[in-house]
């Protein structure tokens, strides 16, 4: 079949294949991306179970739409009748290949099964049911997602049951009991096979196990697993609520189970005080850091730092980019938001103004209610946050392009400078336009010097569908949904892997949600990319480099900096105050310094989980 070509596809290798398929790598001929086509065998072609079943995996997969479920596109069969399922190719392994190595750290499994159980909380929440949970059907990307594969065996609510009487489906070691004995079953029998995949996972072999079908059978109906080795009773806790006999006595549903696994960093330590995600990031960024100080350090801390030390920052005033408001292409509303993202990095530190913190702006809308199109409204929140000047704007899809409208106004509410611009025709990509615009709304304090900081396209990506993945990723950040927010920063390096920015998100991303190996290698990727990287994330990195040296006074001194250069930067006040409680006492420093710049961070950002 290799180099064949099946509808719009060309057919390039075999990946691998099982009793219910083969999948083959292929190329969309339309889109020219990469996408893989599963066909059932020729011998089951005429097996009209099998075909049921084949069709059912379609239909259960395409109906969710959840990053730890793998997307399917399509459906269709052969000139020769041999049906295909068509849906997207991830570059990894399988559990399953990665189990064969041994077991896993704790955290690492902790967050490959609270993915699956994500994934499957959405697929339980549409009435299906995947019924053969193993690691040969989870699936890790390289950059540590875990994709649910194969529902070839879901139930889907309201559907036929493909089961026959007296029979079982799944795979002998991972059936629930009631599968075994050929009972029904529901989300529970899914959240027995998670859990047996994670005693698999911590220890390296399975609960339950036989010589044969019959003997495993016997052992999952009356036989109790032997307890992990090496694990706390927290984490014993969640397997063994996942193993019990009885459905009802069970982890209640995979939400709850994947909201107890974020916890197990937490009760894997001396205090079982469960950090709010956000608490534990410098221990996070700690472990990270420490591993990359080298490399940070001679591309970073050469641009603060001198024989004569680095010179103290300038307090520069506030300037508000407000959401845009959006007109005549709901596609375009993804710039709403993002142009504030967009024009304060570009805008951050020129002609005298400091960006406001897009999550300032964002909370402060929310609170207020602020209607973004009212001038005496938004005059009103801009005070609030501190700031002067404001900008309000517009973005208008009209025939073929797409126009921006800005305007700056004073303090007083005064309009000091109106801009426009616009795509050129036939184009999407509204970058060139963003760049333009930042130019002409500075145009007349703007220094030589500034005027290459002003591009967006050099501080983030000219690639449109990385950065609209990117936006997307900041958006979730902004919301608390780290899980979200790391999978579009993924999705954005995946489309480009010179976006400097999106690689230090997606490692802090990886922090907030406990994976230390994984947000290593993306913060070594931001720091060999460092030069792209807005003079804000630069500092920084270099204050925790400093920090993670072990050069205390000069991590000290570089936060103090940061809160003067950005007063109303929640972040880097929440930062001088981690350093004071985590690694204070490390350098001699007292712990009870922190209450200063967290109260200060709670003041600008009140709900800041």
């Amino acid at each position: 079949m290799t180099g064949e070509t099946i509808s719009h596809f060309k057919v390039l290798e075999k990946l691998g294949g099982g009793g219910m398929g083969v999948v083959y790598l292929a190329e969309n001929l339309r889109l020219g991306s990469k996408v893989a086509l599963k066909f059932l065998p020729p011998h089951l072609a005429t097996d009209e179970e099998a075909k049921r079943r084949f069709v059912q995996e379609a239909r259960a997969a395409s109906a969710l739409n959840h990053a730890n479920i793998c997307t399917v596109h399509d459906i269709d069969e052969t000139d020769d009748g041999q049906l295909f399922i068509a849906m997207a190719h991830y570059e990894g392994e399988t559990l399953k290949a990665k189990l064969a190595s041994g077991p896993l750290p704790t955290e690492e499994a902790a967050d490959i099964v609270r993915q699956v159980a994500e994934g499957l909380a959405a697929a339980h929440e549409q009435g299906i049911i995947h019924r053969d949970v193993k690691p040969a059907n989870i699936f890790i990307t390289k950059r540590g997602r875990a994709i649910i594969l194969d529902f070839g065996l879901a139930k889907l609510s309201g559907s036929l049951d493909l089961t026959k009487s007296g029979s079982t489906l799944g795979t002998a070691h991972y059936m629930s009991p009631e599968q075994v004995r050929s009972e029904g079953v529901d989300h529970r029998t899914d959240i027995w096979s998670l859990g047996v995949v994670l005693y698999e996972m911590l220890s390296g072999r399975r609960p339950f196990e036989g010589d044969y079908e019959q003997a495993i059978s016997y052992a999952i109906l009356n036989e109790e697993p032997e307890r992990l080795p090496d694990q706390t009773a927290f984490v014993e806790g969640i397997v063994q609520s996942c193993l019990k006999k009885k459905p009802g006595e069970r982890t209640e549903d995979a939400a709850t189970l994947a909201g107890r696994l974020r916890t197990i960093a937490a009760t894997s330590t001396e205090s079982v005080t469960v950090a709010s995600p956000r608490t534990k990031t410098p221990w996070i960024v700690a472990a990270v850091m420490a591993l990359v100080a080298v490399v940070v350090a001679l591309l970073l801390v050469p641009r603060l730092t001198s024989e004569g030390g680095a010179e103290e920052p300038t307090v520069l005033e506030g300037l508000v980019v407000m959401p845009f408001t959006v007109r005549g292409d709901e596609s375009l509303e993804y710039l709403s938001e993002g142009m504030v993202d967009l024009l304060s990095l570009a805008l951050d530190g020129v002609g005298g103004r400091r960006a406001v913190d897009a999550r300032l702006i964002f909370g402060e809308i929310n609170r207020s209610g602020t209607d973004i199109n009212d001038l005496v409204a938004v005059r009103s929140l801009v005070e609030k946050l501190g700031a002067r000047d404001f900008i309000m704007g517009t973005v208008m899809r009209l025939g073929p392009h797409i126009r921006f409208s800005a305007t700056e106004y004073d303090a007083n509410g005064n309009a000091v400078v109106q801009v426009d611009d616009e795509v050129e025709e036939g184009s999407d990509d509204p970058v060139p336009a963003i760049d333009r615009l930042a130019q002409k709304l500075l145009a007349s304090v703007v220094s030589e010097q500034d005027e290459g900081r002003l591009s967006v396209a050099a501080m983030t990506t000219s690639s449109l569908p990385a950065l609209k993945a990117y936006l997307e990723g900041e958006h979730a950040m902004r919301d608390g949904r780290y899980v979200d927010a790391r999978t579009a920063f993924e999705q954005s390096v995946d489309l480009d892997s010179t976006f400097a920015l999106a690689w230090y998100r997606l490692g802090a991303a990886w922090g907030w949600t406990v994976s230390l190996d994984l947000g290593r290698s993306n913060v070594l990727k931001a720091a060999a990319l460092a030069d792209a990287l807005p003079d804000r994330f630069q500092k920084l990195l270099s204050a925790e480099t400093a920090m993670f040296r072990g050069h205390g006074p000069e991590a000290e001194r570089l936060y103090r900096s940061l809160t003067r250069e950005y007063p109303a930067d929640a972040f880097a006040w929440a930062q001088l105050g981690e350093y004071y409680h985590h690694h204070g006492p490390t350098f001699g420093v007292s712990r009870f310094l922190a209450k200063e710049p967290f109260e200060r961070a709670f003041e600008l950002e009140p709900e800041n989980t």
